[in-house]
């Protein structure tokens, strides 16, 4: 079996086509919020198990990694290199994988939000059926017009759709940083119709960067933001106008709705968006 390495990347083509489908609710309250949502991998996590999942090759390699960073930690300094004949470096590296399992897997993906979009040069059929039921919306842009909406602590990267299986990954590699952004950007192999891309925001404090006392903060980490810390964060404020390039109506919608969405548009000042019907066309009976 060929080794393969995980590569977290954006798209190569800052003009790449992105789309957001959605109903004509979700469309309103972005923007009445003026932005966009940032649900928890820890929310998407309930519709789909394997959210926020490592393969089992990656979370191994990244625990030895952590092992191997605390022992020699614990041999650089001398009051903490006298605990190594006590304790035993196994201790330390099993202290590390319980640490990793509970604050990083667990904890984790209460601390991550994601705003998720499809490539695509033209519209998916797919995607209108999945997450456009009834009086659909699509909001067609681009990388470029997301990547400068949105500022440089919000990273924009292509998911990964993999085979958890260990078997089948037992050759997969990752070279990169160990954060907490991995988590938000692998799939099971059987979402790779969704083409998606992530931007990634992380809802840790500064405290969480910057407090040596790791033991204080864990209750706080382990529960994640109450509901009202996350109603405070989840939403992030973008230009909209800068960044919806246009708007797409599902097929078969009825000239109605476009006549609703335009109004609507025009009641948030929104008057330069232009709104398309889908170019789709669905067979009577379909």
């Amino acid at each position: 079996m060929s080794s393969r390495e995980l590569l977290f990347t954006e798209p190569s083509n800052p003009d790449m086509r992105i789309w957001r489908y959605m109903d004509f609710a979700k469309f309103v309250s972005m923007l009445d919020k003026g932005g966009l949502y940032f649900p928890t991998i820890a929310e998407l996590k309930k519709a789909d198990p394997l959210e926020g999942t490592l393969p089992y090759n990656i979370s191994r390699t990244r625990d030895k990694y952590h092992a191997e960073a605390a022992i020699e930690l614990y041999k650089s300094d001398p009051d903490l290199s006298k605990q190594i004949d006590l304790i035993g470096e196994k201790s330390i590296g099993e202290t590390v994988v319980a640490f990793n399992s509970l604050v990083l897997d667990e904890a984790g993906p209460k601390w991550i939000g994601v705003n998720c979009w499809h490539m695509n040069d033209d519209e998916s059929l797919a995607m209108w059926k999945l997450y456009s039921k009834s009086n659909g919306i699509a909001i067609q842009s681009t990388f470029k017009r997301l990547r400068e909406c949105l500022n440089e602590t919000i990273s924009i990267k292509k998911v990964q759709y993999l085979d958890f299986n260990p078997q089948a990954n037992e050759n997969l590699s990752y070279s990169g940083p160990y954060n907490l952004h991995i988590h938000a950007l692998n799939k099971s192999r059987w979402h790779t119709y969704e083409q998606e891309i992530r931007a990634i925001k992380s809802f840790l404090p500064e405290e969480f960067n910057h407090n040596s006392s790791m033991m204080d903060l864990m209750p706080k980490l382990l529960n994640g933001l109450s509901a009202e810390e996350l109603e405070a964060v989840q939403w992030e404020a973008v230009s909209l106008e800068q960044l919806i390039e246009n708007v797409y109506l599902a097929p078969s919608e009825p000239s109605w709705f476009q006549t609703l969405v335009k109004n609507v548009l025009s009641q948030y000042r929104y008057n330069n968006i232009p709104v398309k019907l889908s170019t789709i066309a669905i067979p009577n009976g379909s």
